[in-house]
């Protein structure tokens, strides 16, 4: 079984990080747990010299933490983390039967990585799509200039790994985890927010792929939406892959 959450935000908002630490503490029989974007609330705010800013909750936990990014993070953190060995890819595979493609995960602290762009995730018998970026369009831009990241949107660079991931898995994955959602769900679902080339590359993803469950953040919301679309704010998603390829999904409060 493997965990989902989204949007810790640390170090912002003690009350937050003590509901996140409790609740986390809680969960049993867990074999991973992956983090829809926003982790880290830092934008802009890491000196060169610094590491990842990371909870000490987050890096007791007793299994391997995968996240993705979302529009809080320092990117310019993220581009400096090392690439996972070979060696420690392997062993992870050995602690977690997690398999990942090494070039596309990157460490962010020992147990802690950080999956770029269109990684691809295989564990506990799931198949995994993961694509952070964020809803980042020209309005968000203009109203918080002190704070947008340019590096925040997809890239043309990462929607060809997009593209390379859905093509060399055959279009079909057990579950997507992404920070933001594919357009027509944005005005549907949340009419006041921004609109961006990451969602116009989401939603051209959601007509390519079969999937069971996809999974999002960013919306500080927790709601089941059409689709199998699950946002998560303060709740946590408990998944099972049974044996006949279905998947348990529980929703449960952090």
């Amino acid at each position: 079984m493997i965990a989902v959450i989204s949007d810790v935000h640390f170090p912002s908002n003690a009350e937050r990080q003590k509901i996140m630490e409790t609740g986390l503490k809680k969960l049993t029989g867990i074999r991973a747990l992956f983090i829809c974007g926003d982790f880290t609330d830092n934008r802009n705010d890491t000196k060169p010299e610094e590491e990842m800013k990371l909870p000490e909750y987050i890096k007791k936990l007793p299994y391997p933490v995968f996240f993705i990014d979302g529009n809080h993070e320092d990117y310019d953190v993220l581009k400096r983390l090392p690439k996972i060995s070979d060696s420690e890819n392997e062993l992870l595979f050995q602690k977690s039967g997690c398999s990942l493609t090494a070039e596309d995960t990157m460490k962010a602290s020992d147990g802690i990585y950080y999956l770029k762009r269109g990684s691809v995730c295989k564990i506990d018998g799931f198949s995994m799509l993961l694509i952070g970026g964020s809803t980042t369009g020209p309005g968000y831009k203009k109203n918080h200039p002190d704070i947008w990241q340019k590096d925040e949107d997809l890239s043309k660079e990462d929607e060809k790994r997009v593209l390379k991931s859905l093509q060399e898995n055959n279009y079909t994955f057990d579950l997507i985890l992404t920070h933001t959602v594919p357009e027509c769900m944005v005005k549907a679902w949340f009419p006041d927010k921004d609109l961006s080339v990451t969602n116009k590359i989401l939603e051209h993803v959601w007509h390519s792929i079969s999937y069971q469950h996809w999974l999002f953040g960013h919306f500080h919301d927790d709601e089941d939406y059409p689709e199998r679309m699950h946002c998560l704010y303060n709740d946590v998603m408990l998944l099972e892959a049974l044996k006949d390829g279905g998947i348990r999904a529980e929703r449960r409060k952090l």
